[in-house]
């Protein structure tokens, strides 16, 4: 049997490694994968003792060790790598953006033998220190999509997903909410967060939900209209598309900022709309607000797009073929 030993930056609790690695992993144990997941461990001496003894002997005892997103000191890393068959590293935003660990992780893209990246952005990086890499995409659970009913056609519901330390980013749609709240339309804005969020000038109320997956659910079972606002930056230009095509599982017509692979992933008008400017986003959520037919054209489009090309069963059918194909170079290079 194939053995893959993944070694994730964070428990089941984070989305990155939960998506890339916690929830994968049963997809390729049903596709013959034996799949050994190594949670980080805690910072005492004894459990920290037993995870790198285990992690050592899983390097000589699985035919691919794949590093997600973890950054070991470099003396860990290079006997990782000198017992390792085959070793692939994984990362799904762009982690070189923070200066203190630009170095090591070009030279880690440079020494393992295949790297895994969630979009074409950080493909284009990772090129240029690998000639070995691969867009595995983001990968989200199939549910079949529930119509979104129009309500009490009074008020129109707008949801925004996230960890406190990204409320920067909807703060950038403070001024964007204060112009809609004095076109009189009704709006209620949901944010799904680890800690409450107000706008800073913006009177614009907002029903604050504490994030658990239910909650999370929940709000995205019920709302009209999903948002992700980013700025345009590299480190914005290299997250993946998790929280857009969040929304599209649900069938929920998202609008998000141009950034990075939002952009491809987007058609206009078609699966989702895409604002910059603060009256794009004005534009395009009155837009929303105001057509019914448009937001359910919109949901029903995003949901085909996400269960075409996103779900676990796609994205774990390509993978097990690209470790398939990484086992057997192994043995070709003997």
């Amino acid at each position: 049997m194939n053995r893959i030993l993944f070694l994730p930056l964070y428990d089941e609790t984070w989305a990155s490694s939960k998506y890339r690695v916690y929830k994968m992993a049963p997809y390729l144990r049903e596709r013959g994968w034996e799949c050994t997941v190594l949670k980080p461990p805690e910072k005492k001496l004894l459990p920290r003792f037993f995870y790198y003894s285990r992690l050592f002997a899983g390097c000589l005892s699985h035919q691919v060790v794949l590093i997600q997103k973890k950054l070991f000191r470099p003396v860990i890393f290079r006997l990782i790598r000198l017992l390792a068959k085959r070793l692939i590293f994984d990362f799904d935003d762009a982690i070189y953006c923070y200066e203190r660990d630009k170095k090591q992780i070009d030279f880690i893209l440079s020494q393992v033998d295949h790297v895994f990246v969630a979009d074409a952005y950080l493909a284009r990086y990772a090129e240029k220190f690998n000639d070995k890499v691969t867009i595995v995409p983001i990968a989200l659970e199939k549910k079949d999509m529930l119509p979104h009913s129009p309500g009490d056609d009074k008020t129109v519901k707008i949801a925004w997903i996230g960890r406190p330390w990204n409320h920067r980013y909807l703060e950038l749609l403070d001024g964007v909410f204060e112009r809609l709240k004095s076109t009189g339309v009704n709006l209620s804005l949901y944010v799904v967060s680890g800690a409450p969020f107000r706008f800073p000038r913006s009177q614009f109320p907002v029903i604050n939900i504490p994030w658990s997956e239910e909650a999370e659910e929940e709000i995205l079972r019920k709302v009209d209209i999903g948002i992700v606002p980013l700025t345009d930056d590299d480190w914005s230009q290299g997250k993946c598309a998790y929280k857009v095509l969040l929304f599209m599982s649900y069938g929920v017509p998202v609008i998000a900022s141009p950034v990075g692979v939002k952009a491809e992933l987007i058609r206009e008008g078609v699966n989702g709309l895409l604002a910059s400017k603060e009256n794009e986003w004005v534009e395009k959520i009155l837009l929303l607000v105001h057509d019914h037919e448009l937001r359910r054209k919109i949901g029903e489009a995003g949901y085909r797009t996400f269960a075409t090309d996103y779900t676990f069963e796609s994205v774990s059918a390509r993978l097990a073929q690209i470790l398939r194909l990484e086992i057997a170079e192994n043995v070709r290079s003997g």
